[in-house]
């Protein structure tokens, strides 16, 4: 049987022919990937030699001595995108810290009770629009499903400033009229 001639090029004629690129001549103060540590960024604090001390941006280890053959300078298309990751894992950490802290100031409030009906017939206009809203929002605080306003007999004008009140509110499903009790009943969602 005859042998195929191999006419393929030989792994170390490949590696010969490959061209290198140009060594980056790293400088204090520059920005760099370590790649060893997970490719984690830093900045170079120090060279001496082949090796680099640098500054981890975050991780347990804040600083590490280092190959210089081991670091990748960061483009700055690379700083921007870390600088934007970092900006929003910053703001992330904000919203995560405020909602901890209104979960403790919550908890730390002595339990509110809002009673499950009001009696505004001797309120203003305005009084009794101000007093609906907040009203309103107290019951939503404390989880009630509905609520009763009392506006009494008279002019119209309590009872108009309660529907008011209760129609620009967003968490108000809908109210009705009970005549007989001179009164308002609405749904909160």
């Amino acid at each position: 049987m005859a042998k195929a001639k191999n006419t393929s090029k030989s792994a170390t004629t490949r590696k010969q022919t490959k061209a290198k690129k140009p060594a980056y001549v790293f400088h204090v103060g520059d920005r760099i990937l370590a790649l060893p540590v997970a490719s984690a960024p830093g900045t170079i604090i120090r060279i001496a030699g082949n090796n680099a001390v640098v500054k981890l941006d975050e991780g347990a280890i804040s600083q590490v001595e280092i190959s210089l053959k081991m670091l990748e300078p960061i483009s700055p298309e690379l700083q921007n995108d870390l600088e934007d990751i970092a900006r929003m894992n910053n703001a992330m950490e904000e919203r995560r810290l405020k909602m901890q802290q209104e979960k403790r100031s919550a908890e730390q409030q002595p339990t509110q009770r809002v009673p499950a009906e009001i009696d505004l017939h001797k309120y203003s206009y305005e009084k009794a629009f101000d007093r609906t809203t907040e009203y309103v929002e107290q019951a939503l605080l404390v989880g009630m499903e509905a609520i009763k306003i009392i506006h009494g007999h008279g002019t119209g004008q309590v009872r108009r400033a309660v529907e008011q009140a209760l129609k620009q509110h967003p968490r108000v499903s809908g109210f009705m009229t009970v005549p007989s009790q001179a009164a308002i009943t609405a749904n909160l969602k």
